[in-house]
């Protein structure tokens, strides 16, 4: 399901705890934004949750994802990933 709305907003639309698979975030991609995607979806991901962008060019997104997974995160390209059951 896509839904087009602001991430924050989207998000209380899942406030059960892990109901989704995935999440994709690419949003904003300053540091505050990037946090507040990462701490408001991953308690809504059962698997997987993961984002875009994550180069030089955006050091915001490169350290709330460093500080949210530490080295426990994955990289393809310039998007990064998080395996919750792993």
């Amino acid at each position: 399901i896509v839904i087009k709305k602001d991430s924050l907003e989207a998000c209380k639309e899942f406030s059960n705890g892990e109901n989704i698979d995935m999440v994709f975030v690419d949003g904003a991609h300053d540091y505050e934004s990037v946090k507040k995607d990462i701490q408001a979806w991953y308690p809504q991901t059962k698997r997987l949750i993961c984002g875009h962008d994550y180069q030089d060019a955006f050091p915001g997104v490169q350290q709330a994802v460093t500080e949210a997974f530490g080295e426990h995160f994955s990289l393809y390209n310039s998007i990064w990933y998080y395996w919750k059951d792993k």
